[in-house]
């Protein structure tokens, strides 16, 4: 389930310096994974976002996503999309969940995709970043997933 983790690590710490925490998902979204609706949901609300506010930069950048909570060959695309335009981060098709910890992936060294949908995200719209329910373009399924305090799973 989408959640947030508390920012550990004190390199992230300096790339975020007003953030204390990301959001992530809890399972792997991507092809031959369980896919859970409201992680799905996160990773194509963050994709948006990097759509819209990578636009003048982004060249062939794929189109706006519904975010429905299924992951298809649209959401696997813009995924690929966002992995390769972001260059540090292996372009796979797929989000890793992340604990605040580790910004590497172990086999390629390479930083988890959450991670810099999260700076992105961050830079853009600071002012929603500490949460993410404040934010209207987040869908309402998100949204009411979220209504409760944010489970932070440290």
């Amino acid at each position: 389930m989408a959640h947030k983790e508390t920012l550990q690590n004190n390199e992230l710490k300096a790339s975020m310096p007003s953030a204390n925490h990301i959001y992530t998902v809890s399972t792997n979204v991507g092809y031959g994974y369980k896919n859970m609706p409201e992680d799905v949901r996160l990773v194509q609300f963050f994709l948006n976002a990097s759509i819209d506010s990578l636009a003048d930069s982004w060249h062939n950048r794929p189109k706006k996503l519904v975010a429905d909570g299924i992951f298809g060959g649209k959401t696997w695309g813009a995924i690929k999309a966002f992995q390769k335009l972001a260059i540090t981060a292996v372009a796979d098709g797929m989000i890793s969940p992340v604990d605040g910890v580790r910004i590497e992936t172990p086999k390629h060294r390479m930083i988890f995709t959450m991670y810099l949908l999260n700076w992105y995200y961050w830079m853009d719209k600071p002012e929603f970043f500490n949460d993410i329910r404040r934010d209207p373009a987040l869908p309402g399924e998100l949204r009411e997933y979220l209504s409760g305090p944010l489970p932070n799973l440290m």
